[in-house]
């Protein structure tokens, strides 16, 4: 017998079980109590009294459900539609935003301990709306298994987004882990610490995978690294885990030019549209989106060198590069759907399976900035290239994400020199965007290399792009 069953004789009450079989449980304690006259009574008082928490895997398959894999040949998804059960997303995010204020409350308290594995307090199993998933799970069958048109329902809702990344932080800090820092919590309460309780992990890793939340992804792998955290009791989830990047900088490089050719020749043409028209000042045009792109380049470079952190550089040029592709008109930026529906478009020109294209193309969009590093460093090279609009005025370094709450002196001071030279070359070559060498599409991020080029002293931050 498995020894959570022994255990659950102590807790027959537990959420894990069905009905039927709290029913089983609480009649045999009772008929025990009786033919012993007491006696089993009084020792399964004791044994609750001493028993330690519980450690139990609430989501592991039974022999009759084909719910998790448990190696490398997984067993299929039960198919979604045979089943009636799921709550709805409207249930599951109220569900979701109620338990993480009662994970707050424990978290208040120092019951850490409750956060980061099962114990006795009836509010640490949470798995199923806290990290959900597309399978269905041993404690709530399909009540919380989600279809793809689910998870897309639910990426859109930024409220749930929010709720779900602060749960994931809450149970990362539980075990001792900094989410935002990528490291272990320097003080920390005794009971914030690895509890060994897999399960949770890797329902965690699975859920954020389905979500496309790359960045805390990569974060919860990095805690496994640092900790020499086995997945042996887990080995499905080991899938989720991302690998550290072995490309070399010549190889962005490489693919950097490659893709200065796919820019001249595909995107730089709508931004020339728009100078034509609306934006004939040239605020929202090719200097602006060129500029962005190099600032993105260089913050991107930085994290991949200095932090290891794997960059999808494609995607991150396409996208910073198609930011403002939607626009039809200068002034707050109404139009984010419509360039969003030119990155999907461009990438799909692009051979990207059209889920994927729909998939990639929300980073254009309000609220997904924290979803990936791709996602930060779009929003920081377009914040970055604010600066054009700030003659006479102070830039609000709050609202620039790339290295924003960095422990590190390395990082400070990289992000701060990067402001500096940004702001320099922005005022430089702003006040020779009419030049006769921008007007065409064909050469034009080359001009703009050439005058970092000739500032490279002034500017080696800048110049790392060389």
């Amino acid at each position: 017998m498995r020894i959570e069953c022994f255990q659950h004789i102590f807790r027959p009450t537990h959420q894990d079980l069905s009905q039927t079989e709290q029913r089983v449980l609480i009649v045999t304690i009772v008929a025990l109590s009786i033919l012993t006259c007491g006696l089993f009574a009084l020792c399964w008082l004791v044994g609750r009294y001493y028993m330690k928490p519980l450690d139990l895997q609430p989501h592991a398959p039974r022999a009759q459900l084909p719910i998790m894999p448990t190696g490398t040949h997984h067993q299929p998804l039960p198919h979604r539609e045979s089943s009636n059960q799921f709550v709805g997303t409207g249930p599951l995010i109220e569900k979701q935003r109620d338990h993480l204020q009662k994970l707050k409350a424990l978290a208040g308290k120092g019951e850490w301990a409750s956060i980061g594995s099962h114990t006795t307090d009836p509010h640490s199993g949470f798995d199923w709306w806290m990290f959900p998933t597309d399978r269905i799970s041993h404690g709530q069958g399909a009540r919380y298994q989600l279809s793809s048109n689910d998870i897309a329902l639910l990426q859109e809702n930024v409220s749930f987004l929010e709720s779900y990344r602060t749960g994931v932080k809450l149970v990362l800090g539980s075990w001792g882990w900094d989410a935002d820092h990528h490291c272990n919590l320097q003080n920390r309460h005794p009971d914030q610490k690895w509890t060994g309780y897999t399960i949770r992990l890797a329902k965690m890793m699975h859920s954020l995978s389905l979500f496309k939340e790359t960045r805390l992804l990569w974060s919860v792998s990095e805690f496994c690294r640092q900790n020499n955290i086995s997945l042996a009791k887990e080995p499905w989830a080991n899938k989720y885990l991302i690998p550290v990047c072995n490309s070399s900088l010549q190889d962005i490089q490489n693919s950097f030019n490659q893709f200065i050719n796919e820019l001249e020749r595909d995107i730089l043409s709508i931004y020339q549209g728009h100078e034509c028209g609306f934006d004939g000042r040239r605020i929202h045009g090719r200097m602006h989106v060129v500029r962005a792109l190099i600032f993105c380049e260089i913050m991107a470079r930085y994290l991949f060198k200095r932090h290891q952190i794997p960059i999808d550089f494609t995607y991150l040029r396409r996208a910073i590069a198609l930011h403002d592709a939607g626009r039809q008109g200068n002034g707050k930026d109404q139009w984010e759907g419509r360039s969003r529906q030119e990155l999907q478009t461009h990438l799909i020109k692009q051979k990207i399976p059209q889920e994927q294209a729909v998939e990639q193309g929300r980073i254009i969009l309000k609220g997904h900035e924290n979803v990936s590093y791709e996602g930060i460093l779009r929003q920081s090279g377009d914040c970055l290239d604010i600066q054009r609009a700030c003659t006479g005025e102070i830039f609000d370094e709050q609202y620039l994400l790339f290295l924003q709450n960095s422990l590190h002196d390395e990082d400070l001071t990289f992000r701060q020199t990067l402001i500096r030279e940004a702001k320099e070359f922005i005022d430089l070559s702003e006040g020779i965007k009419h030049d006769p060498n921008f007007n065409s599409n064909l050469g034009f991020v080359k001009h703009l290399l050439d005058i970092i080029d000739v500032n490279k002293e002034r500017w080696p931050t800048l110049a790392t792009i060389l």
